[in-house]
This record gives structure tokens, sequence and C-alpha cells, in this order.
């Protein structure tokens, strides 16, 4: 049997088997694109269904049965139905019906099978289908529409709560947030407000609080309650000075108020006075005894209690304290000796300090157990050591920053002495072993049988500056003193020596560092005052050594520790003035035109002037030296300077590629004058006559001085000349320059000729 509904909305194909007399139905329908298949049902049931009672799809399988329910239709399947209520007249589905139930009715339509082609489904089964379709769609749209509709009004009524939410917002960001800002700045200013009047309302607090105190004062003024007075005229005098002390706070009537308060002090203290003259009786005894007071017992203060009372007592707890440091501050300070010598003398001062505290205590002044004064006498040596050091840094550091060009002359034959300290009396006489005179005069016999001069050891002849000298007195001055004090005093003093020379390392350099840096005078003086200290650094510790208590005596007083970094000191600058110096030399030298070309005039002249600054320059310098650096420094100096001269016009002239017969006289007449002149360059010693011997060993000095003369016989020699002082090698030319000098000088000099080829071949 084959069902067709009109419009192809729904087809079936049934096959019947009769073999058991049931009538079995497979169903396969064929699904369009992105449908689901239907489910399969039984065609051999009664009354069938497309959804059975488990609520799956498929008949019920009992013959003559009807729909047993309902299954309901989801609204994803019958979303897309348009609106209708009644199955179209024609008896076919409308064109949009759900794909669930299209489905079904097509299988339905589609069920034949093999021989069971001509079989048809009765025209009743197909009504009663038709109609169960209609009925379950118009039931399920009947519940559908009104949940539609309220839907609908759902979402209506969604989107008037938001226009409602928008239109709220709206307010509030202009409403509100306008509002919120008026008061924010209102309260500002009432804050402002709050602030001022807090301080007004503090100003009048103390204000009236000034007024009740002075009110309170005259009151108990009046009834001679001295002391609530007085409380009342301090609290007033607080709130005053608070009053004073606010900012922004300025009151006319202030001033008024610290001239009442004034005048009620002052009218205090007047009455003070009155009841004093009343109540202390001032007995002066004709003889020249001590004053004596007698003081009722009864001293009435707040005339409301009567209290047994010594007033000598109660003063003395009042203003002893500070007047204990008065008296130390203004007297015994200035008592403490200022020399070792003199501790013997304060002894006296002890016993007048002692005296006078037994006195205040016998007039009950003082209490029993009060020393102050006498604690600080007894420590005499504490104090004395403190101070001395005080001075005697204070004294080193004024000798370091005074002027250095103020020189003194030493010698081989100096000693020190040790005269008065300057400025603050520090030196007295005392007498020191001569601990100076390490070196005895007569010569010294080695085992070797060899001798040494009694002056090995000495300094040489330089000038150094006086506050060196004075300086190193005082280092003198203070040991001796340390030698005789106690062992506390003693330590004390030759630290302070060591911080002395700390103290010359540090300010020296930095104090005087333009004036070392510009003045070659000064440099050499400051050299010789770091080697002069190094000098007697050595050995003084060892001086002092077996005078010292413990540790000292033991190894630890020495100041060998500071001789390299004197030595460095002085040095260092004097180098430095030396770099200087180099660098003026090689920079008038370079404006020589590198001596070429001298048969020019202007080149000439250029390389002569170049020359005569050097000299002068160097003669200068020997003048502003001479006397002050040790004879061996001094021309050593000089030699280094005047060698870095003629290094410098050496290496020029055998550099020249051509050297014409007129550039080579021109360049002997200018080695000429550095000949005649240099020499006189070295003068260290005041008297002409002594200073030949040093002239003569200028080779000594100026190491390349004989390479400079072999230079002028060069370029005044022919070119045998300079082959015979060649002679393989062994000659004077030889000995002073290199072959390759030599045959650049040669090449230079002479022009390209066999003779001149054969003589380079010889030099070798």
């Amino acid at each position: 049997m084959a069902v067709s509904i009109k419009g192809g909305a729904v087809q079936a194909a049934s096959a019947v088997s009769v073999g058991d007399g049931r009538r079995r139905t497979s169903t396969r329908a064929p699904t369009a694109s992105g449908q689901r298949r239907a489910p399969a049902r039984d065609p051999s049931r009664h009354n069938p269904s497309p959804w059975s009672s488990t609520g799956q799809r498929g008949f019920t399988g009992r013959t003559g049965s009807a729909f047993r329910t309902r299954p309901r239709v989801k609204a994803k399947d019958i979303a897309p139905l348009p609106q209708f209520n009644k199955i179209s007249p024609q008896g076919s589905l409308p064109p949009s019906f759900p794909p669930a139930l299209s489905r079904g009715a097509k299988e339905g339509a589609n069920l034949h099978t093999g021989s069971d082609r001509n079989l048809f489904i009765p025209a009743t089964l197909k009504a009663k289908t038709k109609g169960e379709v209609c009925n379950t769609i118009n039931k399920k749209y009947e519940e559908f529409i009104p949940s539609l509709k309220n839907g609908e009004d759902l979402v209506n009524q969604v989107v008037e709560i938001s226009m409602e939410i928008d239109v709220l917002k709206s307010q509030i960001e202009n409403e509100v947030q306008r509002d919120l800002r008026v008061a924010v700045t209102e309260f500002s200013e009432l804050k402002q407000q709050l602030e001022k009047s807090t301080v007004l309302l503090s100003v009048l607090t103390q204000l009236h609080e000034f007024d009740t105190a002075l009110e309170t004062h005259q009151q108990a003024l009046l009834e001679k309650n001295y002391t609530k007075s007085a409380e009342h005229l301090n609290k007033a005098q607080h709130n005053l000075n608070l009053l004073k002390s606010r900012k922004g706070v300025e009151l006319k009537m202030l001033q008024v108020l610290g001239t009442e308060l004034i005048v009620q002090k002052e009218k205090l203290l007047y009455h003070l006075g009155e009841e004093w003259k009343q109540l202390a009786v001032w007995n002066l005894p004709p003889s020249p005894a001590p004053t004596k007071v007698d003081i009722p017992l009864w001293v009435s203060v707040d005339r409301k209690e009567k209290q047994d009372i010594n007033l000598a007592e109660l003063l003395g707890g009042m203003i002893w304290e500070e007047l204990s440091e008065i008296i130390i501050k203004n007297c015994l300070v200035f008592s403490i000796p200022a020399n070792s010598s003199q501790l013997e003398l304060y002894e006296e001062v002890i016993k007048a300090t002692d005296k006078f505290e037994e006195k205040l205590k016998e007039m009950q002044f003082l209490q029993n157990h009060s020393t102050d004064l006498l604690k600080y006498a007894r420590n005499v040596n504490v104090h004395f050591a403190s101070k001395k050091c005080q001075d005697v840094i204070v004294t080193a550091r004024n000798l370091m920053t005074s002027e250095i060009h103020n020189t003194v002359q030493i010698s081989a034959d100096s000693r020190i002495s040790i005269p008065k300290l300057p400025s603050l009396g520090l030196v007295s006489k005392v007498k020191v072993p001569v601990i100076s005179n390490i070196v005895p005069r007569d010569m010294v016999t080695l085992g070797s049988g060899k001798q040494l001069s009694s002056r090995t050891m000495c300094l040489p002849t330089c000038r150094i500056s006086q506050s060196v000298q004075t300086l190193m007195e005082l280092a003198y001055q203070t040991l001796s003193e340390a030698t005789s004090a106690t062992p506390e005093c003693a330590v004390q003093l030759f630290y302070t020596v060591r911080n002395m020379f700390h103290l010359f390392y540090d300010v020296v350099p930095t104090y005087h560092k333009e004036t070392l840096q510009k003045l070659p005078q000064l440099a050499a003086i400051h050299h010789n005052n770091c080697m002069y200290i190094a000098h007697h650094l050595i050995t003084l510790g060892h001086q002092f050594q077996y005078r010292l208590p413990s540790p000292l005596c033991n190894g630890a007083a020495t100041f060998v520790d500071f001789v390299p970094s004197f030595r460095r000191l002085g040095t260092e600058c004097f180098l430095a003035q030396l770099r200087t110096q180099r660098d003026e030399l090689l920079e008038r030298l370079s404006t020589a035109r590198n001596l070429s070309s001298l048969e020019d005039a202007d080149n000439y002249s250029a390389a002569n002037k170049a020359v005569r600054q050097v000299i002068h320059q160097l003669k200068r310098l020997g003048k502003v030296w001479q006397d002050v650096l040790p004879v061996h420094i001094y021309c050593k100096a000089l030699g280094t300077l005047l060698n870095t001269a003629i290094t410098d016009i050496v290496n020029k002239i055998t550099m020249l590629e051509d050297i014409t017969s007129e550039s080579a006289d021109g360049l002997y007449a200018l080695c000429r004058t550095i000949l005649e002149e240099g020499p006189g360059i070295f003068q260290p010693l005041l008297e002409e006559s002594k200073n030949k011997t040093f002239q003569e060993e200028i080779p000594i000095y100026v190491p390349k001085w004989l390479k400079f003369q072999e230079l002028m016989m060069v370029l005044q020699a022919n070119l045998q000349e300079l082959l015979d002082r060649w002679t393989d090698g062994k000659g004077p030319f030889a000995a002073e320059f290199s072959p390759i000098e030599a045959k650049n000088l040669i090449r230079a000099l002479f022009q390209n000729t066999e003779r001149r080829a054969a003589a380079l071949a010889e030099i070798k």
C-alpha cells in the first residue's frame, strides 16, 4: 500500500510479509540535506501513531490502539512556521511544515518493498492521520502564540527599563556630579574657616589664661603669697611665649602684654626685696675678718607655714652647680700650667681650692659630699695634657699656614735648639739633654779599617722655611716635656707630636698648592722642608725612647714610619716643578722651525731666539735655586733640564735630510752659543770662585754634553775627518752616534758622490 499526501509533503511505502500472519514494516526515509532522519514505525499495529508511549517516535505496536500520548514539539522544530491555525483545504501541509513531521509523512509515503508495491494504505487511515497531525499542530500553536506574545511584552519592558536607566545615568552625571563639585568646594571653604576658627579660639584661650594668671598673681601679691604669685607669673610668661611663637599671629597687643608682664615681675621683685630687708640683717664687724651674716631661722616665704630654713644652704643648692662651672671656666682653667716644670707650683692652687670648699661647707653653703672644684684641681695632669696637646696642635697649624719663603740656612754644623715657642707661650726654659748632637765630631772607626766622616749622617747645606725649623723645635720641646710628665700625660703628648706630623702631611700641600705649582723657589724650599723633617724623624723617637713610659719605651716610640712619606712628598712636589719647566723649554724650542733651512734669515732668527730663551730660562732657574737647594740636587736638576734641551736639538739636527753649508754654519753658531753659555748656568753657591768646579763637571750632570760637542765637530768637519773620528766604530764619533745617525748626518751634509758612498760603506 502506498499513501500519498497532496503537495508532496508525506510519502510512505510498506512491504508486507505474510509468512507468520504478521506484517513487518521497515522504514528508511531519505533525509534532505541538514534534516534529521524520522524514526521507524510498524504498520502491522492498529491505529499507528508517530510517537510511542515511551516518548520515542514510532507506532505503539498494538492493533486498533489510538495515540496514547502526544509528545511536545520543541520550539526549534516549529519556529520557522508561519502563523496558521488549520490545515489547508486541499489536505496538504503548508510549505513551511516542520521538518520532523515532514520527514514522518515522507517515510509513510515510501513504505513499499518488492512484491507489495500494489498495496495501498486505506483512505480512512490517511484521513485519520491527517486529522491527528492537524490537531497536534493547532494545539502546539495555541500554546506557543501566548508564550511568544509574553516574550515580546517582556522584551518591550526591558527596552523601556533600559531607556529609563540611561536617563537616570545621564541625570546622575549632569546633576549629581555638579552638586558634588559644589559640595566639595563648600567643604574646603568650611574646613579653612574651621581651621581659622580653631586658631582664633586657641589664641583667645591663651589670652584668657594670661589674663587669669595676671589677676591671680595680683591677688596673691596682695595676700603676700609670693610663691603662688611667682608661679602665676611663670604661667603668664609661658602663655605669652606661645602666642609669640605662633606663625601668622601678629597681634599688636602682645607688646602691651609683654610690657605689663615685665611691670608685674618688677613689682614682685620689689615686694620680695622689702621682705628681704625685714627678714635679713647684715652685721659688718669693724675688724678685717670675713663678713658674717646673721639670718633669722624663720624665713617666711609663703606666710602660711613657717619652716627652719638656712638661707646659705638654700642659695647653695640653687646656684652652686652654675657657680662652680663659672669658677672653673674663669679661674681654674687659666691656672693650669703651660709646661711640666710648673706642675709642682700647682700644689698651691690645689690647697687654696680645698680651703675654699671647706669654708663654704662651714657656712653650710656647700654640701659635705660636694667637691667639684677640688676634683678639677687635683686632675691637673689630665687638664695639663689636654691643654698642652691642644695648644701644640694650634701652634703647629699656625706654623704650617705661615709663609714658606721666610727661610733660614742649615748646614752640617746646625743643631736643634729649643727656643721659646711662638704665639701661645707654650715653650719655656726647660733643661733638655743634648739629644740633637747625635753624631760625634770625631771620626768613627769601622772594623775594616775604613773611617766614616763626622758629617756622614748630616744634612747638606740648604735653606728651609723658618716655620719648619720652629715646628721641629716644637716637636723636640713637647717630647722633652713628655719625659718628665706622668705616664698618661706622656703618652698623650707623644701621640700629639705624631698627629702634628700627620697634620703637616695633609695641610701644607693643600694650603700652599697654587704657590708650589707656580713658583719654582717655593717648590725647592718645600722639598728641603720635607727632607729636613724626614732626616730628624729617623732618630727622633730613638732619642726619647728610653725616657718615656711603657709601652713607648719598648719600641713603640718611633717616627720612622713617616720618613718614606715625607721624602715622597718633597720629591713629588719638586719633580712636578721640573716637569713644568721641561714642558716650557720644549715649547720654546718648538718655535725654532725644526732648525731647518737656516740659510734663510727668518728661520735663523727664530731658531736663535728659541735658543736664547732656553738659556735665559735656565739661568733664571739657576738664580732662583741658588743657595736654596743642596749643591748636588741643584746641579742634578739644572743638568736634567739642560740635557732635555740639548737632546731635543740633537734629535732635530740628526733628522734633517739636507743641510747646506750655510745651514751647517748656522747650526754650529747656535750650538756654540749653548756650549759657551751652558756652563754658566751652574752657580749653586753665592761665591763665583767656588762655582768653577761645578761648571767644569758639566758632563757629569748633562749626559748628552759630549754628544753635543761631537755634533759641533761633525757640522764643521769634512768627510775624511769624519771617517778618521769614526775609526772602525772605535773613535769619538762612533762613541756618541749610532751608525744610522752617523749615516743620516753624512747624507745630509755631503752630496751624493762616490766618496760619500765609500764613506757610508765604511760606517758599520
